[in-house]
């Protein structure tokens, strides 16, 4: 039993004292080096590790809380990084990717020519200091590869994570498992420039002068085209790319690599053997020189540029079908010991293989340039498609010709909104974060001009340059988020669009309560406010109306995460809205008024027609029954008709006192915002 207790007692001790472990950020010695990036850690994990405990803290996720963490944890990792390693986005890195594709570009368009047409050198010339320049470039770009960092997956699948890899060991064992080989082989064939130099000229390197065909083993050289991909990687994250037109371009970069590599190889093929021999000779382009002392005949070619633009021709015959063989050069030609082919063996085999590859590239291109022409324009291929299928739609049901013309404009109209729907698949591929600022870049100059966002301001009458804010502005957070709820709608004329909505045209008019709406105003606020008021109107379209609405439904849902917003909107509603319901009253009076006086002014015209036809019958009955007193009779008619009639109310007064009082209530109303304020606070008033 005292076993027993003595051990209850120690796991005791030891559970509280696990439970007071506080977590320790794994790297310290960031902590030693950048004292405010640690605190920035501690803090990041402090509240990670209380939002579990803390009720106050539970609205903010706890994974949001630690994601957090690691980011502030992995920029103060990649900020702290030894002094040597290179981040792949830094100027640098820019700057330096634009020397090594120069570099690049040299090592295609000069190398296959060296080897090609040119002789090894045997001195320094211009040639050979730029190529042990370019060399230069490309094995610092080797130094450079094993301090450039590089991004890993922590985790596999759909939900995949990915850092930055900074430790010096971790890059080098990447860069030797990776690229280093080719980079290597790259750089190795450049010995045979430098041996010959080396040398002199003279016969101490005489292996080599004697094996010609080994600086074929200079193409090795082109390996460092591989090195383009990596860059053209880096780049399409730093600059805008259009892909139709990178495509084009890509086509044509190859055609004409394609192009340049064939004619190089059309004089690579003739190495090695005596150009006499080849088709050098047999088509004009070398003639005898004389024999050596070993009992060669020697050759005296043509310039090698000029060389080059034969072959140059004759390979873009071959790729596109006009020209199998050269043109005749400047010399006769020669055959040797009485054989007549125009080509050897080893040179048919390389001419059919031109032919075959030069084949394979043509249809390529064709069906490249096919396939960008066709998707240049997708959105005018998908109206055009849209367009067919409405007219066989129109045509399979027999409609009239003024509906299809009609609709045939309705889609005409709605070109530009179809545009934008196939490209709202792009935002919604991106982050909550990044659709919130896109759709506010997007949408920011048609909400900034809605009044119901803008606030509400009344004239100071003490300083009327400083007028006085009544309701507050909504918060550019909420704004954002009505912009991401946005949708778009076009209505053909004397079309009513639903109520319910918040709407803002960007294209057309519509007219609403007498007036007319351009681009950039607004209308729907108090009926997405108040969907109960007891009068609400509807606009109608007087041209094709292109608008951006929200929801009554959605705007109230999300000011609901946004309360300063939601008072803000509540009481802009309830002024406005009570203003609104004033001055209909006083219209409605003003017409009342109106109404009444008429019928007023009626019974008074209809009452003296009556007096003078009751004059006119009394003073014919009084003629005839005492054939006289016409005085006494017009005096009696005009007495009567000048007498006053009964006395009518001033037309002005009610008016006036209804205006009188209803600049009391606008003033009361003004006055006491405080308390109109406070009765917002509840939803159902």
């Amino acid at each position: 039993l005292r076993c027993a207790a003595r051990g209850a007692m120690v796991s005791g001790r030891i559970s509280r004292r696990a439970r007071k472990v506080v977590p320790v950020p794994a790297q310290e010695h960031y902590q030693q080096d950048k004292p405010e990036e640690s605190r920035n850690l501690r803090e990041s994990q402090t509240r990670a590790s209380q939002a579990e405990s803390e009720p106050e803290l539970q609205q903010e996720s706890i994974t949001d809380l630690r994601d957090a963490y690691k980011l502030t944890k992995a920029d103060a990792a990649i900020r702290n990084r030894p002094w040597y390693i290179i981040h792949p986005e830094e100027k640098f890195a820019s700057y330096w990717d634009g020397v090594t594709g120069l570099a690049l570009i040299f090592t295609a368009l000069v190398t296959p020519f060296e080897v090609g047409f040119l002789e090894s050198p045997t001195s320094v010339d211009g040639l050979f200091v730029i190529n042990r320049l370019v060399d230069i470039v490309f094995i610092a770009d080797m130094v450079f590869a094993f301090c450039m960092m590089y991004k890993i997956s922590t985790t596999a699948g759909v939900s995949a994570e990915s850092k930055w890899e900074i430790r010096p060991q971790k890059i080098a064992i990447h860069y030797l498992r990776g690229w280093f080989a080719l980079d290597l082989l790259s750089i190795f064939p450049s010995i045979f420039d430098i041996l010959p130099v080396a040398s002199g000229g003279s016969g101490d390197f005489g292996p080599i002068k004697v094996l010609r065909v080994v600086k074929v083993l200079k193409l090795f050289k082109l390996i460092r085209l591989v090195r383009g991909s990596r860059i053209i990687t880096r780049w399409q994250t730093r600059i805008a790319i259009n892909y139709s037109d990178l495509t084009l371009a890509g086509v044509f970069v190859q055609v004409i690599f394609m192009v340049h590599l064939f004619a190089c190889v059309l004089g690579l093929e003739t190495i090695g053997s005596n150009r006499l021999d080849t088709w050098m000779g047999t088509f004009g382009y070398c003639q005898p020189d004389g024999i050596s002392e070993g009992g060669e005949r020697l050759a005296d070619c043509v310039n090698p540029f000029k060389l080059y633009i034969n072959c140059v021709h004759w390979a873009l015959g071959t790729i596109c079908g006009y020209a199998s063989y050269p043109e005749n050069g400047p010399y006769p030609p020669f055959f040797s010991d009485g054989d007549y082919e125009r080509f050897t063996t080893l040179e048919q085999a390389v001419n059919i293989l031109i032919l075959g590859i030069g084949a394979i590239g043509w249809a390529y291109v064709t069906a490249k340039f096919v396939d960008v022409i066709s998707n240049s324009n997708p959105d005018q291929t998908a109206f055009r498609q849209t367009m067919d299928n409405l007219n066989r739609f129109c045509s399979f049901n027999k409609l009239p010709d003024d509906m299809a013309r009609s609709l045939r404009e309705y889609y005409h109209e709605t070109k530009q909104l179809q545009a934008a729907e196939a490209r709202s698949q792009i935002t919604a591929g991106m982050s909550p974060d990044l659709q919130q600022k896109v759709a506010m870049k997007l949408n920011e100059k048609w909400l900034r001009e809605v009044p119901f966002f803008k606030g509400l301001r009344m004239i100071n009458d003490a300083d009327p340059s400083n007028p006085i804010q009544l309701v507050k502005p909504v918060e550019s957070e909420f704004m954002a988020q009505v912009a991401l709820k946005l949708s778009a709608a076009v209505y053909a004329p004397k079309e009513k669009p639903p109520l319910g909505r918040l709407y803002v045209v960007y294209g057309g008019a519509a007219t609403y309560k007498s007036k007319t709406k351009m681009i950039g105003e607004s209308w729907g606020e108090i009926d997405v406010m108040l969907p109960k008021a007891p009068r609400q109107y509807r606009a109608v379209a007087l041209t094709y109306l292109h608008v951006l609405f929200i929801d009554g439904s959605t705007l109230n849902e999300l000011s609901l995460k946004y309360p300063e917003s939601r008072k803000s909107l509540k009481t802009w509603s309830m002024y406005n809205g009570l203003k609104e319901y004033l001055l209909h009253n006083l219209q409605e009076e003003r017409k009342k008024l109106a109404a009444e006086n008429a019928e007023k002014a009626a019974r008074a015209e209809a009452g003296e027609a009556a007096d003078e036809s009751a004059t006119r019958g009394t003073r014919q009955n009084s003629t005839e029954e005492f054939g006289g007193g016409s005085d006494g009779g017009e005096s009696g008619t005009h007495s009567r008709a000048t007498a006053p009639s009964p006395g009518l109310p001033d037309e002005n007064a009610p008016l006036v006192e209804n205006v009188n009082r209803l600049r009391q209530d606008l003033e009361n109303l003004s006055r006491n915002l405080a308390a109109l304020e406070a009765l917002t606070n509840g939803d159902k008033n």
